[in-house]
């Protein structure tokens, strides 16, 4: 199976013909996307036209250089002049002059905000910190550009920066007039606001299309109820159709009162190879102890005794047939050790037994029709240890075939959805969850054995990589936890998003030439932190699905794999 999954399919396109609005900007998205010249921009995405357009919603999100962001500022400027004339601070309205003092303060916000946590990233700014610089440095109707968006927080906090409740979160005092002041003892004198209350307009712009994609769901509003009633549609009918690979037994496959349960997750567990005898090594059963929560420096092989530091061994391999591409492909051998299950409210542990090893023998050996990204993972700083390491050559390698089957299933009924804003949010959804329920997720055995939250979680920020024992969990009930949670972020966003707030595009920012000189009025950026983080490595495995990849070529970040040394890292973010 090579090809790229789809987001959409093309009937559902049509629909917009529902919408002669959208209809005509996605004629128009398509007739620049047929131009060569158009794909010249720098840092354009590497994709086909139909998956551009398929996960675009133009003119406000296009996963490609945006080419209606003219005529939107434009409007907006229009805007802005009449919203300046009225909510502007005292002293500026008659002349339209603009002078704000040098902003002074700490700014330190949690990430333990729902709207943060609603999708990860791997470095984000909370909307918070932002809104401070936002509020200081604009009025209402002023338009805002980030050309490094990420998952599009200055978007959301040029929104919420019209939100009385969110403002007031900040310690702020809005009096009745909509003029914020530094805090609740401040006398309401107009004169000595330090802002207006009122949403601000954001440009925002990634070289990522799986930034600008998660930046336009966070940005722009949802039907919530349609989003959870197509949600729990799609999870009944992945329940009906393949349930029955998370099905086990308790307390196991022979006890004559067996009562099946569900499985919650199932550890699976790296195989090494003695140096002295040859016997095999199962890692979990060996290294770990579960007194102290950690692993232990040396441990012994359970046949001769000798002991060893896990450096010090070589990794057991099995080969496989893999069937997306016909061949025989190798692999870091690896072992089920604990399967964690449910009865009701009650959760259990136990080895898994014979029928736990048959089910999983059995979908291994099953075919799906249901089509999964197989792309090659490309050569990358953070790809090289899961290469290396277990043999995770291509895009499909990151998931168990269990977790695999049930999410192609998923990804193909998200993508019959009709109504495209809500296809999207589920995608939304569906990638957000995506981590936790693949070979990267990792266990934190302090808490795993000794109890409290987070013992299961989604691996290492800002890597690809692959633990020597990773859980298998359940992506039925990862999805529907999301959508739990992803609907209440939703929610709290409904009434303040809008669409004609926020416009998007897929570049580099290093030639954007199409925004308007002299429209912007205040710039907020985060930008890539040298050799810390590489973004394109990082955001393959979401792009993978999504069917559109980064072209890194302009990515400005310090990496030997690419050949950028730091005075090409200077001269990126100079450009």
């Amino acid at each position: 199976m090579t090809h790229q999954p789809r987001l959409i399919q093309d009937e559902q396109l049509a629909q917009q013909a529902n919408n002669p609005a959208k209809a005509a900007y996605r004629e128009r998205l398509r007739q620049h996307l047929r131009d060569p010249a158009f794909r010249q921009f720098e840092g354009f995405p590497i994709g086909a036209d139909k998956d551009i357009l398929a996960l675009s919603d133009p003119p406000y999100y296009t996963a490609c250089p945006n080419p209606f962001l003219p005529e939107i500022i434009a409007q907006w400027q229009a805007e802005r002049d009449a919203v300046g004339q009225a909510f502007s601070l005292p002293g500026q309205t008659e002349s339209l002059s603009y002078h704000r003092e040098p902003f002074a303060a700490d700014v330190s916000e949690g990430k333990n905000d729902p709207i943060y946590n609603a999708h990860s990233y791997h470095t984000k700014v909370p909307h918070k910190a932002i809104m401070r610089y936002i509020l200081h440095y604009t009025d209402p109707g002023d338009i805002v550009f980030d050309g490094f968006c990420g998952t599009g927080m200055t978007g959301v906090a040029a929104q919420l920066c019209g939100d009385r409740k969110a403002v007031e979160e900040l310690g702020y005092y809005v009096d009745d007039q909509g003029y914020i002041y530094d805090s609740q003892s401040a006398i309401p004198n107009p004169q000595s606001a330090i802002s207006r209350l009122g949403a601000r307009k954001a440009v925002l712009n990634d070289l990522s299309p799986a930034a600008t994609f998660i930046a336009y769901n966070y940005n722009t509003p949802v039907n919530v109820a349609a989003f959870e009633r197509e949600a729990r549609r799609i999870l009944d009918e992945l329940e009906a159709e393949l349930g029955w690979m998370y099905e086990t037994w308790h307390p196991h496959c022979d006890d004559p009162n067996r009562v099946k349960a569900r499985i919650n997750h199932t550890i699976w567990s790296d195989v090494f190879v003695c140096q002295n005898c040859g016997s095999e090594m199962i890692y979990w059963n060996l290294a770990l102890d579960s007194s102290a929560g950690k692993v232990k420096e040396r441990f012994p092989c359970a046949n001769c005794k000798t002991e060893y530091q896990k450096s010090e061994l070589e990794r057991a391999w099995e080969t496989s047939f893999d069937a997306s591409h016909g061949r025989i492909a190798r692999f870091a051998k690896r072992v089920p050790v604990i399967v964690n299950y449910s009865i009701g409210k009650s959760r259990y542990e136990k080895q898994p037994d014979l029928e736990d090893l048959e089910k999983i023998r059995e979908v291994n050996q099953s075919k799906t029709t249901k089509k999964f990204p197989t792309q090659i993972i490309p050569d990358g700083y953070n790809t090289r240890q899961p290469r290396e390491s277990h043999g995770i050559t291509n895009a499909h390698h990151f998931y168990t075939t269990r977790n695999l089957y049930h999410l192609a299933t998923l990804w193909g009924k998200i993508a019959e959805v009709n109504d495209l804003r809500v296809s999207s949010a589920l995608a939304f959804c569906f990638t957000a969850h995506l981590r936790a329920v693949s070979n990267l997720a990792s266990i934190a055995f302090s808490y795993y054995f000794h109890g409290g939250g987070g013992a299961i979680n989604a691996g290492t920020k800002g890597t690809l990589y692959v633990s020597s024992t990773t859980p298998e969990v359940n992506v039925f009930k990862s999805f529907e936890n999301r959508v739990k949670n992803l609907a209440k972020t939703f929610r709290r966003l409904e009434h303040l998003q809008s669409q004609t707030n926020t416009i998007l595009a897929c570049e580099s920012s290093t030639s954007l030439g199409s925004i308007p000189p002299e429209s912007i009025d205040y710039i907020f950026v985060d930008p890539p932190f040298g050799g810390n983080l590489m973004y394109s490595d990082l955001s393959f495995y979401w792009e993978s699905w999504l069917g559109i990849f980064t072209n890194n070529k302009p990515e400005a970040i310090v990496n030997e794999v690419q050949k950028k040394a730091l005075a090409d890292y200077q001269n990126l973010l100079e450009s």
